[in-house]
């Protein structure tokens, strides 16, 4: 999330071992979470370029930030706040993890979760 939600650090903890949690089921399954700044798109770039180089699998990429700001704000990159951390930053993400995930050898076929909100509805 954004550096100025600052909730989200202090939930950061309380999210990761959710994360564990839902993967307890399988047995085998490796699960790490990363902090990463939706924000700042630099980081973006820099989050996935660093995971390219840790030549780690990837078997699911979870896209579930989000954020529904009541005042109007930008990005460092001179985007709005919201549709740069709900979607615009998610899917460079996306873009940028595309080549470990279509190396990842595996039985099953990689999945990408977007998970977004209904926050264009408000008025």
């Amino acid at each position: 999330m954004c550096k100025n939600h600052q909730r989200t650090c202090k939930r950061r903890k309380k999210k990761t071992s959710a994360v564990y949690y839902s993967f307890c089921f399988q047995k085998t399954a490796k699960v790490s979470c990363r902090q990463l700044d939706l924000c700042s798109l630099r980081n973006v770039k820099q989050f996935a370029e660093q995971y390219r180089q840790e030549s780690l699998p990837l078997h699911y990429l979870i896209l579930n930030a989000g954020i529904l700001n009541s005042d109007f704000r930008l990005t460092e990159d001179g985007f709005e706040e919201m549709f740069q951390v709900n979607y615009l930053a998610q899917a460079y993400l996306t873009f940028g993890l595309i080549l470990p995930m279509t190396s990842t050898k595996t039985n099953r076929p990689p999945r990408i979760i977007a998970i977004s909100c209904e926050s264009h509805r408000v008025e």
